[in-house]
């Protein structure tokens, strides 16, 4: 169950680089990568848990700063990206950020 449960973190994890090399723009990148490695790395650390109950606290509190910190850190970079003007991909039609 748990090497099951890492090769499972370790496929989303892919699959989130993969959409960081596929994507478009810094938005859609980030997004990407984003949702995917923080649901793979959970699936990694369950599966690391389920292997070794001794680090159980220890993991769980590594999981709840990467559940806490992934998504804050892909809004700021999205949000530096965005007014720095490197985010808009040509297939964009609408914009509902407010300006300045």
């Amino acid at each position: 169950m748990s090497q099951a449960c890492v090769a499972l973190g370790a496929f989303l994890i892919l699959l989130g680089s993969l959409g960081l090399v596929r994507f478009p723009d810094v938005l859609t990148r980030m997004a990407a990568v984003c949702k995917t490695s923080t649901l793979g790395m959970l699936f990694v650390v369950v599966g690391v848990a389920l292997r070794s109950p001794g680090l159980t606290g220890k993991l769980v509190l590594g999981i709840a700063f990467v559940w806490l910190g992934s998504p804050i850190a892909a809004h700021l970079i999205g949000r530096a990206a965005y007014r720095s003007g490197a985010v808009l991909s040509p297939r964009m039609r609408h914009d509902e950020m407010p300006q300045k």
